[in-house]
């Protein structure tokens, strides 16, 4: 294995590890990775109540509503929609480098989107964050506006070297 694909294996890693982190352990966000501990049938059935949302734009619209009536911060805003759209950007590097099958555009965002449900899937299998298709939406929508930067550095790269 040549060495820069080595570093980038670790760099992959190292992402992959502070994803984790900041999913399912952060609890500057309401994280809690120990929640599994307490886990019932009523704790699973209070997650789904309180913590699912499988309604498109559902979440979106509340953040934007609670901006305009000033009972969400710009922060808290920008923390949510513009961190989930930045959260999977790094995938449209690490992926077509490192995974030389995904080699379309469309096997990218069959992976990504798969990448993207595994992480709300395990939130709820750990009882920590929210599970939110508004999230996986947003993951998606990042790593496909990044994916041609990404591929048009790399054509670039390939013609120099």
């Amino acid at each position: 294995m040549k060495k820069q694909q080595t570093t980038t294996w670790l760099f992959l890693g190292v992402y992959i590890v502070l994803l984790a982190y900041f999913t399912l352990v952060d609890d500057t966000f309401g994280r809690n990775i120990f929640n599994i501990q307490n886990l019932s049938f009523d704790s699973l059935v209070n997650y789904m109540e309180t913590s699912l949302n499988l309604i498109p734009f559902a979440t979106i619209r509340l953040y934007i509503n609670g901006l305009k009536s000033d009972n969400i911060t710009l922060g808290l805003f920008l923390i949510n929609v513009f961190g989930n759209l930045l959260m999977l950007m790094p995938l449209s590097f690490f992926v077509p480098t490192l995974l030389k099958k995904v080699n379309t555009f469309l096997k990218f965002l069959v992976f990504v989107i798969a990448f993207s449900v595994c992480i709300e899937i395990l939130q709820i299998l750990f009882l920590t964050g929210s599970c939110d298709i508004d999230d996986v939406m947003l993951n998606v929508l990042g790593a496909c506006i990044s994916y041609p930067i990404f591929s048009k550095l790399k054509k670039e790269e390939k013609q120099k070297g």
